[in-house]
Formats: C-alpha cells, structure tokens, sequence
C-alpha cells in the first residue's frame, strides 16, 4: 500500500510539471527580444545572434545620443535621423493587457512611447518618450509601462518612404489605458506620467 505522504509527493511533482509546461511565457522572457528594465526599452534581437544585437544596443546607448525624431511629429530639440515623404502607417496594432494589479491600484493614462521602426514595417525599438518620469513608479505603474511596450513592440507598419524607398524612421506611438466606470472624484485613481 503506498503512503499518504508518497502520494502527496506524487502529486506535488505532476502538479509541478504540468504547470511549467502550461505556464505562457511573456515577450520579456522570449529570445527574440531584450528588455533594458533600467530604461524601459524593449528591442527586438535575432536569436541566433542575440549576443551581439545586445551589446550593439548599448554601445548605441552609452554613446548618449539623442534619440531622433521624425520631422512629422512635434518638433523639440532632438535630432532628426530620417526623413520621410509617406509617414508609416498601421498595418496590425496589437492592443495592450490592461493589467489586473494596474487596475485594481487604479492606474490609467497614457504611455507615449518612441518607436523605431525598420523598413519592412516591423517595429525593432521600444521606450518610452520621458524615461525619468517613470522612475518612481511602483509595481502598477510599471506593468502598464510594460504592457504598452510589449503590445507596441508585437504591432506591425506600412513602412514610411523617403524618395520612392522603404525607411528607418522613429514614431511616437501613444497607448491609452482607461478605467471604465469609475468616478474619478470617488476613485484615488493614480494617473500614469
């Protein structure tokens, strides 16, 4: 006759397996991508050569270089990289998980995000516009963060065109998040910078 125990142990490692082998693995744990926690930026890598796709990253990073605008959106101090004749246009948005803990704590608004955006259309960079003023943020703030890069960063382009060719180019990409049926009066809803 086996124990009571043997069995519970039985179980406790079936149970174990069957999660793993159910549990669905996010875009950051995925091989395709690199997600930079400390700048909310979320890149696209080959995995065959991931390695040098991350490092190329950051030495793109440490270089501090501003981060190009197109000359479609509003014009600040940064420069312009690319120009274009045919701004990208939305083939497949991907829309964002509202997060359950984001939710609950209240939190919505509005991530605008940049994104770069290669010349088949398909997004390869992801971040936010004002990094620093994610920083402080606790756990609800970030995962809306996230959620929005993470849906962004899966969406697809009609690629911008600069003389008659397919372009490189930087968007602002703004992902909105909205708490339905709330009395914002009421409600100590946090807003998202």
């Amino acid at each position: 006759m086996i124990d009571n125990w043997k069995i519970r142990i039985l179980f406790s490692f079936i149970l174990i397996f069957l999660t793993g082998c159910l549990v669905k693995r996010n875009i950051f744990h995925d091989p395709q991508f690199y997600y930079d926690k400390e700048n909310y930026t979320l890149i696209r890598v080959n995995p065959e050569t991931r390695e040098e796709d991350i490092k190329g990253y950051f030495s793109w990073k440490n270089k501090k270089r501003t981060i190009p605008t197109p000359t479609h959106t509003k014009p600040d101090t940064e420069k312009v990289d690319v120009a274009y004749d045919t701004p990208p246009k939305p083939k497949e948005i991907v829309k964002p998980v509202y997060p359950l803990e984001s939710k609950s704590k209240g939190y919505y608004g509005t991530v605008i995000l940049k994104l770069l955006i290669d010349s088949t259309g398909i997004v390869i960079l992801a971040k936010p516009i004002e990094i620093a003023r994610f920083r402080n943020l606790d756990r609800g703030g970030i995962l809306l963060v996230e959620s929005a890069l993470a849906a962004a960063i899966k969406s697809e382009f009609i690629p911008a065109y600069q003389d008659g060719k397919p372009t490189k180019v930087w968007v602002s990409f703004p992902v909105r998040f909205i708490l339905h049926g709330v009395n914002e009066k009421r409600f100590p809803a946090r807003l998202v910078p």
